[in-house]
């Protein structure tokens, strides 16, 4: 099972498989997009830390990336707090 974490309405849901057709059960988004994935980065190449995906343009549109791995809100509040550490160090 595949819990995920909208990235539109922060809503978790878990998942047997995630199409390109998946929809979030809250609010009807797409799930299979850029923004819902752990290797979304803004700061990077093309917004993503994965150096063989192919540029998506539309990064909340489902798209058909291969690398796609589904983020959680744990992983993100994870990343959060050492952010957060890095400020506090660097202040």
């Amino acid at each position: 099972m595949l819990q995920v974490t909208c990235h539109h309405c922060a809503q978790a849901s878990t998942f047997s498989t995630i199409a390109r057709s998946t929809e979030c059960a809250a609010c009807g988004r797409d799930i299979k997009v850029c923004f819902n994935c752990i290797f979304y980065e803004e700061s990077h190449f093309h917004a993503c830390r994965e150096p063989q995906a192919e540029w998506v343009r539309e990064k909340d549109k489902s798209n058909f990336c291969e690398y796609f791995s589904p983020t959680t809100r744990e992983k993100s509040t994870q990343a959060d707090n050492l952010l957060s550490k890095l400020e506090d160090l660097f202040r």
